[in-house]
């Protein structure tokens, strides 16, 4: 996803906040909007949208942001879509 234009990023983050909350209608402007956010990287102040280097936060490999695999909850992320990258001590 990192490598896609601004505007298939925005679509595909879109796409999986829609999936998120349960692909609900009538929301598509406020998913739209969500996701313009994230990409742009303005998440109210020091919070980084996920993927962004040095943030310790990843777009979840298994389900790609969604959140959900198939019908059932990722298993990797625990349905967020986002893994967090624990240093090791």
């Amino acid at each position: 996803m990192a490598d896609a234009d601004p505007h298939e990023r925005i679509k595909q983050r879109a796409y999986a906040l829609w999936e998120q909350e349960g692909r609900p209608e009538g929301q598509s402007e406020k998913h739209w909007h969500q996701a313009e956010t994230e990409v742009a990287g303005v998440n109210g102040g020091d919070e980084a949208s996920p993927g962004t280097p040095g943030a310790g936060e990843h777009i979840c490999p298994a389900c790609e942001g969604t959140g959900r695999l198939g019908r059932k909850r990722c298993t990797t992320c625990g349905g967020t879509g986002r893994v967090i990258e624990v240093p090791e001590p």
